[in-house]
């Protein structure tokens, strides 16, 4: 099965910035699934990172947030990994495509049948839409595969997006978001996967409790939560979310940015000259200890 890793780059040019950042830190990480970015900004060399570049097209929405569902249509993926632009990869993703064949769609998250979401009470939605439950989902990474029923699910979110402000859910910047459509999508199908947060497969900082260690160097993304209980976190993928509105998640962009400034300037097998005069009296010593 073809693999893919799926991300949207639409509008200002920010947004081109963290594709490239995640793109870099997949890199960084060695993960080798082809990515593919959904992009109209034509100012960026995005061949050094992608293996496909895709127009945004009408998918029947008019909606970024909804493009998040378009790489079936736009490519000949079998098994595609959603990543919102602004995150960074720690880990390798191939445990989350095998951990996810099968299931069709899956999300992170939990079922719930009370409280309150985008403002919205859920057990009126329940009874309102005739379900048991209503999954309470991150779509800032999203599984799908070529299948009939996640097309059915994706089918079904697009069409509840035009429904979305009769059903009463809170508009996200003045539009309509994709997270309560997909959610409710899953629910009245009966398909798809709600997998734990326990997994730790994308987190976002929600439920903080004392310090964000954040390092793409060195591999580490590690803290605290309270989210929904005190664990700690060490993700696959660190979906910054309303950390993007703050500069520990721009100084890792730029740390990355940096490393790959270097690496075209010195080449793959630049050897610096501290190290090559290290090496050359170590060399001569151990020559002498009878190593060499």
């Amino acid at each position: 099965m073809k693999r893919a890793i799926f991300v949207v780059a639409t509008g200002p040019h920010r947004y081109a910035e963290m594709a490239l950042g995640l793109a870099r830190s997949l890199q960084l990480v060695g993960d080798e699934t082809p990515r593919i970015v959904l992009t109209d900004n034509s100012q960026v060399d995005w061949s050094r990172y992608f293996a496909q570049v895709v127009k945004p097209f009408d998918d029947g929405t008019n909606s970024v947030y909804y493009a998040k569902l378009n790489a079936l249509e736009a490519t000949d993926a079998d098994q595609v990994l959603f990543i919102d632009s602004d995150a960074l990869a720690f880990k390798r993703l191939d445990p989350i495509f095998e951990l996810c064949q099968g299931r069709h769609f899956a999300a992170v998250g939990r079922w719930e049948t009370s409280g309150t979401w985008y403002e919205k009470s859920i057990e009126k939605v329940c009874q309102e839409q005739g379900i048991e439950a209503l999954p309470r989902i991150n779509t800032g990474v999203l599984y799908y595969e070529r299948s009939s029923q996640a097309e059915e699910i994706i089918a079904l979110a697009r069409n509840l997006k035009h429904a979305y402000r009769e059903i009463g859910f809170e508009l996200l910047r003045r539009k309509e978001s994709d997270e309560p459509s997909i959610a409710l999508a899953m629910a009245k199908t009966g398909m798809g996967a709600v997998l734990p947060q326990g997994l730790n497969l994308n987190e976002s900082g929600v439920g903080l409790i004392g310090k964000l260690h954040l390092d793409v160097l060195s591999g580490q993304c590690r803290y605290i939560t309270g989210n929904p209980h005190v664990r700690l976190v060490e993700p696959y993928i660190f979906h910054a979310h309303y950390f993007s509105k703050l500069k520990v998640y721009w100084n890792e962009l730029k740390k990355l940015e940096k490393l790959e400034r270097y690496r075209i300037q010195h080449g793959p097998r630049y050897m610096s000259r501290g190290l090559r005069l290290r090496r050359s009296i170590e060399k001569r010593y151990l020559k002498l200890t009878g190593k060499l």
